[in-house]
């Protein structure tokens, strides 16, 4: 058996001590910094997913876009204002606002995914713009179809005034009521808020 000096018994004791110090840090350092690469990896994969759902989503969601407001103009511009002839060109009227109606079923889903995607604060300039983007772009639809309904009754009222008038209840034509959504109903009242 090998007896130590004091000095020797101190300074060993002091190295022992040092070394069971640095094996704590190194552990605790394992142990939590093994879950801070965890958390920041998966951080990043949400980043990822987020910012290819919303890439991919938005150009399908860009198209509806182009395809309502093309659908949009072809409605407009079939309005009728002339009583005598209203009841047929109005068959043409419906199936253009037919179209409309569908390209709001279509903006429906991409229009949810952008919403649910468009909520996670993502650092890239890219997907917070087609974000933003998104976000006018569906106040806009909304706003737009309300004002159709708008229009599109009143001039159904004022057509339908002229036929009461003059004997042709028959041709009496009844108020177009709102297909829009009630999920794009809430988004857009959130989007306000």
């Amino acid at each position: 058996m090998i007896k130590l000096g004091d000095n020797m018994k101190g300074s060993f004791f002091l190295k022992i001590g040092f070394v069971l110090i640095i094996s704590s840090i190194i552990i605790y350092g394992v142990k939590y910094g093994d879950r801070y690469l965890d958390a920041f990896n998966n951080d990043y994969l949400l980043s990822r997913i987020v910012i290819d759902k919303v890439d991919n989503t938005y150009k399908i969601y860009n198209e509806g876009i182009s395809k309502y407001k093309d659908d949009m103009t072809t409605f407009y511009g079939s309005l009728d204002f002339y009583y005598d002839n209203f009841i047929r060109k109005n068959r043409a009227m419906t199936t253009y606002l037919a179209e409309v109606e569908k390209d709001l079923i279509n903006l429906e889903g991409p229009s949810l995914t952008l919403y649910e995607n468009c909520n996670y604060d993502i650092d890239d300039e890219e997907t917070k713009i087609m974000c933003d983007n998104y976000k006018t772009n569906l106040k806009g639809v909304i706003d737009s179809y309300n004002k159709l309904v708008v229009d599109y009754n009143e001039v159904l009222d004022s057509f339908n005034g002229f036929a009461e008038s003059n004997n042709r209840a028959g041709d009496v034509v009844p108020k177009y009521e709102s297909v829009m959504s009630e999920k794009i109903l809430k988004i857009y009242d959130e989007l306000n808020n």
